[in-house]
């Protein structure tokens, strides 16, 4: 109901600029290589994205000559869990048990003309409920993903056990770098970006830098990643433009590759509550790894700019003393386009 009512109103929303999209994610780490329900376990987000509110959120935005400003509103789960499931005691030198249930509230800003783009994010959450935990006990007892993993039984020792109040913001910024073209214009045989991303709040605390690279990019740039029917770069010439126009492409598709390194300055799925926190069990605070190597490859694939479809597989080292020495995973999106977006 809620997306059908952001559907409505989206028409209503920001002059000369109109669309509608639902994109829903999926991560497990039985996606993921060697793995059994453990350390980051998986996570489900559904997000409506419309165009910009008329409201003034306190969202980065800023001028340029072809922008675009897209908002976002979505609802989803994480979940972290130990190695042993089976003991309903604390498991010492294990990951402790954490959930994550959420609402977020984004924009995404464009600049079309200088191959930028800046995505800013508020979550309100809650830590410590039973939600995920419930739902990883069901998946468990019936053997969901063929699953033969114990049933959980220490989630009740999990972080902010109860419902603990989370406030957090994050913006990622990607920036075009260079690029190479195919022998035909619509095909751009790779793409190398810079990307810097900032999280702040009582659930996280990160600064991260690294690289993106696109490879075999038919039809598809930086921005086509998530969203589909983004104006996309021609070329004329020994000059680079962007093509604005209202375009059916009936298939676009690229490969990426982003490494980065993530500063940690505080994670409370590790750390415990940033206040008042009475948490059965977490890592000491010198035992967390304070810097990290990140990785994300896959695939985006769009048809008819009206279905997208993502996949992810993620990799990161070690987060406490103790821990798993690299942990991966992956995630599959799906996007549904059903108001193309127009600009002009």
């Amino acid at each position: 109901m809620l997306l059908l009512l952001l559907f409505s109103a989206s028409k209503n929303m920001s002059q000369g600029t109109k669309g509608f999209q639902v994109v829903i994610t999926h991560d497990n780490d039985f996606l993921g290589l060697d793995n059994e329900d453990e350390n980051y376990t998986g996570g489900l987000k559904v997000e409506a994205l419309f165009p910009e509110m008329k409201i003034k959120w306190l969202f980065i935005k800023y001028k340029s000559e072809h922008s675009l400003n897209v908002s976002r509103i979505g609802l989803g789960a994480t979940a972290y869990t130990p190695q042993d499931l089976a003991k309903s005691a604390v498991v010492t030198g294990d990951r402790p048990y954490a959930s994550l249930v959420f609402l977020n509230f984004g924009n995404n800003f464009y600049a079309m003309d200088r191959g930028e783009m800046v995505q800013s994010e508020l979550i309100v959450g809650l830590m410590g409920t039973s939600i995920y935990g419930n739902a990883q006990s069901h998946l468990h007892e019936n053997h969901w993903f063929g699953s033969e993993r114990p049933i959980p039984r220490g989630w009740d020792n999990q972080i902010g056990y109860n419902g603990s109040l989370i406030l957090n913001y994050n913006t990622r910024f990607q920036k075009q770098i260079t690029r190479a073209y195919g022998s035909d214009t619509d095909f751009n045989c790779f793409i190398a970006s810079g990307v810097g991303k900032i999280d702040i709040g009582n659930y996280m605390i990160n600064l991260q830098a690294g690289m993106k690279f696109n490879f075999i990019n038919i039809n598809s740039g930086i921005f086509q990643d998530s969203y589909v029917n983004m104006p996309t770069l021609i070329k004329e010439s020994k000059e680079i433009k962007y093509d604005y126009k209202e375009q059916n492409r009936k298939f676009r598709f690229s490969f990426f590759a982003e490494p980065n390194i993530r500063f940690v300055g505080y994670n409370a799925t590790l750390e415990g509550l940033m206040f008042n926190d009475k948490s059965a069990y977490t890592i000491d605070r010198s035992d967390v790894k304070r810097v990290l190597f990140e990785f994300n490859a896959g695939f985006n694939m769009t048809i008819c700019d009206f279905l997208s479809l993502k996949y992810a597989h993620f990799g990161r080292s070690r987060e406490f003393e103790g821990g798993k020495s690299f942990h991966n995973w992956g995630a599959v999106t799906i996007g549904f386009s059903p108001a193309r977006w127009n600009y002009k």
